[in-house]
């Protein structure tokens, strides 16, 4: 069975000092034991270091972690460090590996980041302009490039076309290397707008169409006496809510 949440090491207690051997897997980097045999008594953190990160954050880095000197460090609460450090999103790597020092255990932090976008552009957007696409993006300049948060902002874009009516509309990303991290370029197919041109039921022989238009989120285009002022845009997502809407009428 895998024990993880007991001591690991110990050094000076009572007085005396006791020398057991570390056990590999636990300096190595492993997540945890294999065997009770491998699982000695108390772990003594005597120093926590990290690698230098090129961008400034405003959290303490090392704040972050459980390992701190004159604490007990053991495997689990190793594996909380490496979750909590992923759980920030800036770091693409974490290794925690722990060696022995002059009887002690020096817990190193290697990491490494995601590349840092330094500029953002966009090209071939004409119906929606670039202020109101980026507004809602969650990777932005001077900030780190989560791959997570890239495909979430490429869907977001999508979705703020398809919103509009541009149905056919297409994004693409390009990352550019820079001298200290890479430039974001959005690429924007438009395509055409897709509009309705009508809106036309059966079947509802006790209830007017125009009634059950005004329970729609999906429009005819409006007019003024017979001359047309405009068409609504197609907003496929909007269908499946109209037909609820439409239930809910006749439920009630």
């Amino acid at each position: 069975s895998v024990v993880a949440d007991v001591p690991l090491y110990t050094v000076h207690l009572h007085d005396h000092d006791v020398t057991h051997s570390v056990p590999p897997s636990f300096l190595s980097g492993a997540t945890g034991f294999t065997a009770v045999s491998d699982v000695v008594s108390l772990a003594f953190v005597l120093q926590t270091k990290a690698d230098a990160l090129s961008a400034p954050y405003p959290h303490n880095f090392l704040g972050r972690l459980n390992a701190k000197p004159g604490k007990v460090y053991t495997v689990a609460l190793r594996d909380q460090d490496h979750k909590s450090l992923f759980a920030t999103g800036l770091f693409e790597d974490v290794r925690i590996r722990c060696e022995l020092k002059e009887g002690r255990i020096v817990v190193s932090v290697h990491v490494t980041e995601y590349p840092l976008v330094e500029v953002i552009s966009f090209q071939g957007n004409q119906a929606l302009k670039t202020a109101q696409l980026q507004l809602p993006l969650r990777v932005t300049a001077n900030a780190q490039l989560n791959p997570w948060h890239l495909k979430q902002d490429r869907q977001t874009l999508r979705d703020q076309y398809l919103s509009k009516g541009y149905t056919f509309s297409q994004i693409q990303e390009e990352l550019k290397p820079t001298a200290t991290g890479v430039e974001l370029i959005w690429h924007v197919v438009e395509g055409p707008l897709v509009s309705i041109d009508g809106i036309v039921f059966s079947g509802n022989t006790s209830v007017a169409a125009s009634d059950l238009e005004r329970w729609m989120a999906s429009k005819s285009p409006s007019r003024l006496l017979f001359i047309p002022l405009g068409r609504e845009p197609f907003v496929a997502k909007s269908i499946p809510e109209d037909i609820e809407r439409i239930k809910l009428y006749y439920w009630l």
